[in-house]
């Protein structure tokens, strides 16, 4: 899907509900994106892309057990 294309499917969700929330990996592309959307009106954020090998390896800094309550089950 092109970026115009993804607005285009944007803007019917607008239509359809009372607010809209999405979130935008940022990239090497910038952040039009992410502008375009909030001009529409379209709660967005942007998130960090992840190493996700790294991600998986546990760190004293990220314990697991903070996570309680967080998860959903």
């Amino acid at each position: 899907m092109s970026p115009e294309q993804f607005l285009k499917f944007a803007a019917r969700q607008l239509l359809l509900a009372q607010e809209v929330h999405c979130c935008y990996e940022a990239g090497p592309f910038g952040y039009s994106l992410h502008r375009r959307l909030l001009e529409m009106g379209i709660q967005n954020v942007v998130v960090r892309p992840q190493n996700w090998a790294e991600a998986s390896k546990p760190t004293k800094l990220m314990p697991w057990h903070w996570c309680n309550g967080w998860i959903a089950t």
